[in-house]
């Protein structure tokens, strides 16, 4: 007897440092740098609301569209990010999101509980469901959807399991919160409809009040969405903006055919099918009445499988939603199979396993410390260098900014308002037609810039997928003389207006040689030397810019060959 119970407490122990392991893992791949320009505007956003007590309406952060409507519906999120970083800087938001995915793959498993009693079935396939996921943990408001689906779910197939009505009263509290923290609120107001349709065709021959309290519930629960602060607004915020966004070609809004020129992308789309049809076939197996049984399963997975059709942003409900039916219908018509797998599993692989997953622990430490190697905020695709160089010295704008106007209001504003940022229902319209006149060179963009705005500089993106707009914008401008390049790195350029104000600055650091659309194989040996000059001085300023250093590579070869050519 003393035996059993040492082996049961090995065995529980041992069990539960698995799923400490596992977790540990799980929460480091979940960490990443700061790499989402909107980050910072939703930061900006929090301390607007903390130091004045006021949810905005009207844009503060433009000068292209003040005053334009605003549906910040991240009001809550942008003052939690706010709290964490006044109190542990970045890596407090990065610390503070990595948390949050802890929480909600902590709540998926507990719902894959619900259906299976296999202990190391779900880390089998956990992997395969959530891999290509793992990026999608930043510090942007849709993480709390992504929390939220889950806890809905865990509450809706609890609740199909053992018929506890009781259960059904977290919806209200639940979606007031979620309309609070994201617009991602409509899709649990969809998972809602869906459970209510299920529960109407499985007792539609039987009145009942229970079926009447469910209504109640649910629509109280989609009515109490409109609570916040944005109204009904924020149920349509993301119909109001798809137009805008796809016009300034915001890639997560377009469909995941549209990225199938990435093996992501296809393998992504190739789980989803193979995933899909196991779940749905195997419910179909299920002999009578299988369709008012499973109206919500069958709901569901067809409801997440056309989300990435239409925009890639919603990928991960798929395997939220996906993950804990595919082991329910794997246990559900392969018990004995499974059974026998566990068995040895427990038996002979628990070692092994272990140190799998301590492997994941050393991969993801890796994962994180590779991510980090540029900073907590990666500039390697935010102008970090190119911002702190405005500060240092003192440039003034306005600037035009091709992408990453969130990075700047974080970083310039209330003293520099930026031309655009992601928040695309305040730039509906005009200044989007504006930004794209100038990006393209295209109509009134001389008159926009010169005239209208009265451009000082232009902090740019200029590598894929904006290299073509930037290469002729920055060219034109260099080629008639009418701006400077003065700073260089992985993430950003910055033109300077050719004036009085600026002279100062484009003497120290003007670049009249060397742009990041020249060919340094194309440098004649009349001007090679002011070349070399130049590069050797972009790369004091920026030491850890991966692109200098290659153009310097190529810019020394090509000035050996020449010099030996000369001889």
């Amino acid at each position: 007897m003393e035996k059993s119970r040492t082996q049961k407490f090995l065995t529980g122990f041992f069990s539960l440092l698995v799923f400490a392991i596992f977790f540990l893992a799980v929460f480091l791949f979940s960490l990443h740098p700061i790499r989402e320009s909107d980050t910072g505007f939703i930061i900006r956003t929090g301390e607007y609301i903390w130091n004045t007590g006021l949810i905005p309406h009207a844009d503060i952060f433009s000068f292209t569209a003040p005053n334009a409507p605003w549906i910040a519906h991240y009001w809550l999120p942008g003052l939690l990010f706010f709290f964490f970083y006044s109190l542990f800087g970045v890596w407090g938001i990065i610390l503070f999101v990595g948390c949050i995915a802890f929480l909600t793959f902590f709540v998926i498993f507990k719902t894959a509980g619900l259906f299976t009693h296999t202990l190391w079935i779900p880390f089998i396939f956990f992997f395969f469901f959530f891999s290509l996921t793992f990026d999608l943990w930043s510090a942007r408001p849709q993480i709390f959807s992504y929390l939220f689906a889950s806890i809905l779910l865990y509450i809706i197939f609890s609740f199909k399991k053992n018929r506890v009505f009781k259960k059904l009263l977290f919806f209200p509290p639940l979606l007031f919160l979620w309309a609070n923290m994201h617009a991602g609120v409509v899709f649990g107001i969809a998972l809602l409809l869906i459970f209510l349709i299920s529960e109407i065709i499985r007792e539609w021959r039987f009145y009942n009040k229970e079926l009447l309290h469910k209504g109640l519930v649910v629509f109280s629960s989609i009515f109490i969405t409109l609570l916040n602060p944005n109204g009904f607004s924020l149920l349509t915020y993301s119909q109001s903006i798809a137009p805008t966004a796809k016009e300034l070609g915001v890639m997560e809004w377009f469909s995941i055919f549209d990225r199938f020129s990435t093996w992501q992308a296809k393998t992504f789309f190739l789980f989803m099918c193979i995933s899909a049809l196991f779940v749905l076939w195997n419910i179909v197996k299920r002999k009578k009445q299988f369709f008012r049984n499973d109206f919500f399963e069958i709901g569901l997975v067809l409801f997440v499988f056309i989300l990435p059709l239409v925009s890639v942003r919603h990928i991960i409900f798929f395997p939220i939603a996906v993950f804990p039916l595919f082991l329910w219908t794997l246990e559900w018509h392969h018990e004995k199979e499974i059974i026998r797998i566990e068995k040895f599993l427990q038996s002979s692989f628990s070692i092994p396993l272990f140190f799998i997953l301590l492997l994941l622990v050393v991969a993801g430490g890796i994962s994180l410390k590779r991510n980090i190697a540029f900073g907590a905020v990666d500039g390697r695709v935010l102008p970090v260098g190119a911002v702190d160089f405005i500060i240092r010295e003192n440039i003034s704008g306005p600037f035009f900014n091709l992408e990453n106007g969130g990075y700047l209001i974080w970083k310039l504003w209330p003293k520099e308002k930026v031309f655009l940022d992601g928040r695309n229902e305040v730039y509906k319209g005009l200044p989007t037609k504006e930004y794209i006149s100038v990006a393209r060179q295209e109509g009134d963009w001389k008159k926009i810039i010169d005239e209208k705005y009265h451009i000082n500089g232009m902090i740019l993106w200029y590598r894929p997928p904006l290299d073509i707009f930037a290469n002729n914008l920055v060219v034109r401008l260099l080629q008639e003389n009418e701006f400077t390049l003065v700073y260089w790195d992985d993430a950003a350029i910055i033109l300077l207006r050719n004036n009085e104000m600026n002279r100062n600055i484009i003497v120290r650091f003007g670049y009249s040689i060397i742009n990041p659309f020249r060919n340094p194989t194309t440098i004649t040996a009349k001007n090679m030397d002011v070349a070399l000059h130049e590069i050797k001085r972009a790369r004091m300023i920026a030491s850890q810019s991966a692109v200098l250093e290659e153009y310097e590579y190529i810019l020394i070869h090509r000035a050996l060959t020449t010099k030996k050519l000369l001889q």
